[in-house]
């Protein structure tokens, strides 16, 4: 991550403001709400204090030291959380791994149990496209027998259609007679 100077950000934010006016309403609104609406606050103050409170890069120079105090106490991610579940989690209904140095891995690192079973079996990656079928239904189901490899989302899709279309046909009762005789 790139340290910008306060010039720079300040320009981003007035960019950001510029094509968000309700963000910056919204930010306007806050700080009359909780700052200067507040008679206690302001009236503690000096003027010394009020002045250099007003400016911009006061006020951006603060949020950079809170955040740098915030690093150096350190993050509460991972293993450090107090919520760390031993990087296992279910996430609509899918068993999901943590396995960040996987290169199918998400943005924080967790990669679904099945992808996992199947590349073990295959003894390889499963590509992007590749989508791995559960044929009982069962998201949790994670064994290799209840596992199959479909190509493409497309095939995959078509499978559902397919197992839809017998699933049907196998449920519905035949009927005797024609439909004329039936309703007549």
């Amino acid at each position: 991550m790139t340290t910008r100077t306060p010039e720079q950000r300040s320009a981003a934010m007035k960019g950001y403001y510029e094509q968000n006016p309700e963000a910056r309403l919204y930010q306007a609104e806050t700080m009359r709400k909780y700052h200067h609406d507040h008679p206690g606050a302001v009236a503690k103050q000096s003027e010394s204090q009020k002045k250099r409170f007003a400016d911009p890069l006061f006020k951006e120079q603060q949020l950079a030291r809170m955040v740098e105090a915030r690093r150096a106490k350190g993050s509460q991610k991972g293993t450090r959380s107090p919520t760390w579940k031993g990087g296992h989690r279910i996430t609509n209904g899918y068993v999901e791994l943590m396995r960040p140095g996987h290169p199918n891995a998400t943005h924080k690192g967790y990669v679904r149990e099945h992808r996992l079973v199947m590349e073990a079996h295959l003894g390889r990656h499963l590509t992007p496209e590749e989508v791995v079928h559960h044929i009982d239904g069962d998201k949790a189901n994670n064994a290799v027998e209840n596992l199959q490899l479909v190509e493409s989302k497309a095939a995959h899709i078509r499978l559902h259609h397919e197992i839809e279309r017998l699933t049907m046909n196998s449920t519905m009762a035949p009927v005797e007679g024609t439909s004329e005789e039936r309703l007549g």
